[in-house]
């Protein structure tokens, strides 16, 4: 009795939860039948506009990307004085194959210019000189062309030129001409399903961009003279038109409804023209009133639906139970729980298998770029192709965000590396196709089971993980093996971090200096101090083991307030002694430029031992100049004032730009060795550097060649005026004793 009860109480709850869905449903239903004609009206004019906005975007986007290219190129020209080269002509021939312009040139004050195309003709001494856009730039003004025939190649193009300095004063414009064909296509192709068109007019009406167009025919030249807009729509539009503005209209014309849009681009007095009928532009929204219709028959599907969910979710509730235990979300693949219950069983049975962990590279940049739905997608097609690539009995899952973990058949290397790297590429070739050309890496790091049927199955991941983390940082696809290498590496890590703090008290940190040589004098410029590791039992542990460690977690703020109290130490000892003491370079942690804190403590070591701010060389580094721009160029600042100098290390090692030149005030730069033990391209890397030490010449910057080793390097170094050369050649980092001996003299 009491159970009837229950179910004849549930029973009038459903069906007093139906009549209000079903009241609720059709007030809803009545109130979107009264709204649709107004919203049609709306949300067609947002949709149209929306529509023309993103098109918009899309020209200019290509239009600035060109310019962006010009840019470039002219900022270079500029900064290297290449407009006085002879050699100009062959430097654009060789820009010209990397960029989409058909054709490139540089014209001079007196009109004339030299020009290359893209099959890398030349044509010289052309007096281009009255043609509009190039006055433009003459003059100062950069800026694209109308549509133009091209003269050489018969071709409907467009022309971008800007001008080029020397200071002030132009001194030639720098020209590129684009297929007008290749603008076009950005808007070519209709909207709207096919139904609407984008054109591009002036403010006159005269078409500039053309799509064909059953609307406006072919031979119309005009869009306002075929009577296309009444008198008074005719005289709103253009008045809009002639100030810039944005307008939206309607109009009829062969008794068809259209509506139209003009959007300004911005550039020279052109609009983009969107038209499309009315009819295909709210037919996108036609599906409400079917909505309408059907809300009453929904009423009664539903009624029937409540209760044949009430018996679905029963059967359905342990099913869902499962797969929240055992299935990953969105996937559908094994969950990190049930890929261990399976794999905990089947390595008992065989340790003939392999324990892969399959990394995604920056996974995190896909979801800020593309969108969370990307991602979602990307992880779900990567859980298709292991399946795809996995064979009978073996297993895999989705551990967590971009971390899949396999386990796979066969120990051996050459069946293995094969088989991943063929899933790797699947990714990445997918990666390419969906992503707008940005291509997914991917590394797998692979545990062999053997021997380890008793290990726990979390730190065999582990050690696979592990053998990610100490695989070369290539931006391919790879495989990377757990093995014997790896783990002393793991071992050595642990090592430094458990021994660092005891080392630092023990003193085991020794300073060696490594001279700078002036190499016009061949004297003593200054020279860097250098940490070396040596343990109590006289083990060296060398700085490119543990300076990552001590990025990492922190240290290298207490080694480097160390270090920088060894050589203020030895300064002193040099100073008292009579010495001619030179500057040395001292590399600091990021801290020490974004903390003011760390700032006075390493003042406080320069008073201790009263130092001269003069003697200190401060070394800056590629990671620094790219992470706070802004509060760098604060530090510096601050720096100079107190009398510090300022080096930046490893210049060209890695993202060096030549902004970085622009932005931050340094005395000195240091050239990275990379540039001298080049092999590939010396030639290339000659020219770079000579013309980055002429450039550095340029702004008062002291030049350093790092990594002379040769007569042969010194000589070339000396002979592109760098300043000072550092490297084995003159001495290798040594003891401060051998230092004084070898390099420094008394005072007379």
């Amino acid at each position: 009795m009491p159970k009837n009860r229950t179910i004849k109480k549930q029973i009038v709850i459903l069906c007093v939860l139906i009549a209000i869905i079903s009241l609720v449903l059709t007030g809803l239903g009545l109130k979107i039948s009264f709204s649709i004609p107004k919203m049609l009206i709306e949300e067609s004019k947002k949709e149209l506009t929306d529509t023309s906005e993103l098109y918009k975007n899309i020209l200019l986007r290509q239009i600035d990307g060109n310019f962006q290219m010009l840019d470039t190129l002219g900022a270079y020209i500029e900064a290297t004085e290449a407009y006085k080269n002879e050699n100009l002509i062959e430097y654009l021939k060789e820009s010209n194959l990397r960029n989409d312009f058909m054709m490139i040139g540089f014209i001079d004050s007196d009109g004339k210019g030299d020009f290359v195309n893209m099959e890398g003709i030349i044509l010289k001494d052309s007096y281009v000189g009255k043609e509009p856009i190039v006055s433009e730039a003459l003059s100062g003004k950069k800026g694209i062309s109308e549509v133009v025939k091209d003269k050489w190649s018969d071709k409907h193009i467009n022309i971008y030129a800007i001008p080029v300095y020397d200071g002030t004063d132009v001194v030639g414009a720098l020209t590129a001409t684009y297929n007008t064909k290749d603008l076009y296509s950005k808007i070519d192709g209709g909207v709207f399903n096919g139904a609407g068109r984008i054109h591009i007019i002036d403010t006159s009406g005269n078409f500039i961009l053309r799509s064909d167009d059953p609307f406006i025919g072919n031979n119309i030249k005009n869009l306002f003279d075929d009577g296309v807009f009444n008198e008074n729509e005719f005289l709103r539009i253009t008045k809009l038109m002639s100030k810039g503005e944005y307008a939206l209209t309607e109009s009829k014309y062969n008794d068809t409804q259209y509506s139209m849009v003009f959007n300004p681009l911005g550039i020279n007095n052109w609009y983009l023209f969107c038209v499309v009928p009315q009819k295909s532009l709210a037919g996108s929204l036609s599906k409400m009133t079917q909505i309408v219709r059907s809300i009453f028959l929904s009423v009664l599907v539903s009624v029937i639906f409540i209760f044949m969910y009430i018996i679905h979710i029963i059967i359905e509730s342990n099913n869902s139970m499962e797969k929240l235990a055992y299935y990953d979300s969105l996937t559908g693949a094994y969950n990190w729980s049930k890929f261990k219950e399976l794999a905990d069983k089947q390595r008992r049975q065989s340790s003939d298998y392999a324990l892969v962990l399959l990394d995604i590279s920056n996974f995190r940049f896909v979801n800020e770029f593309f969108d969370i739905s990307k991602g979602d997608d990307l992880l779900c097609f990567i859980k298709e192709a292991c399946e795809r690539h996995c064979e009978e009995s073996e297993l895999f899952c989705r551990e967590a965000a971009d971390h899949f973990i396999m386990m796979i058949h066969s120990s051996q290397k050459e069946k293995i590396v094969p088989r991943l790297m063929s899933l790797m590429n699947e990714i990445s070739v997918y990666s390419q196709n969906s992503m707008q050309g940005y291509k997914i890496q991917s590394t797998c790091g692979v545990k062999y089971l053997e021997n380890d049927s008793e290990t726990p199955l979390n730190v065999l991941v582990s050690m696979a993980k592990l053998a990610i983390q100490k695989a070369p940082k290539e931006h391919k696809n790879k495989v990377a093996f757990y093995n014997q290498k790896v783990h002393e590496s793991e071992q050595l890590k642990n090592k430094i971090e458990n021994t660092m703090a005891d080392a630092l008290a023990r003193h085991e940190f020794a300073l060696r200096l490594q001279p700078k040589i002036d190499l016009n004098t061949g004297e003593l410029h200054s020279s860097e101090a250098l940490v070396r590791w040596i343990t109590s039992d006289g083990t060296m542990i060398y700085p490119d083991q543990f300076i990552p460690i001590f990025e990492q977690n922190g240290f290298c703020v207490k080694l480097d307030l160390y270090m920088l109290d060894k050589v203020c130490c030895t300064l002193r000892e040099w100073l008292d002694a009579g010495y001619d003491v030179k500057p040395v370079s001292v590399n600091q942690s990021r801290s020490f430029f974004y903390r003011d804190r760390y700032l006075a403590k390493f003042n406080e070591i320069l008073e201790k031992y009263n130092i001269p701010h003069s003697l200190i060389i401060i070394e800056i580094t590629e990671g620094l100049v790219v992470s706070n721009i802004e509060q760098l160029r604060k530090s510096i600042k601050k720096l100079h004032a107190s009398g510090y100098l300022i080096s930046m290390d490893d210049f060209g090692s890695g993202y060096s730009s030549l902004n970085s030149l622009k932005d931050f005030d340094i005395d000195e730069l240091k050239l990275d060795r990379i540039f001298l033990t080049e092999t590939d391209n010396i030639e290339k890397s000659e020219k770079i550097m000579k013309n980055i030490i002429r450039l550095a010449s340029d702004l008062n910057i002291t030049t350093v060649a790092e990594g002379i080793e040769t007569e042969k390097q010194a000589e070339f170094v000396k002979s592109i005026n760098c300043n000072l050369g550092q490297g084995y050649l003159y001495s290798k980092p040594i003891e401060t004793e051998e230092f004084k001996r070898l390099f420094l003299k008394k005072k007379t």
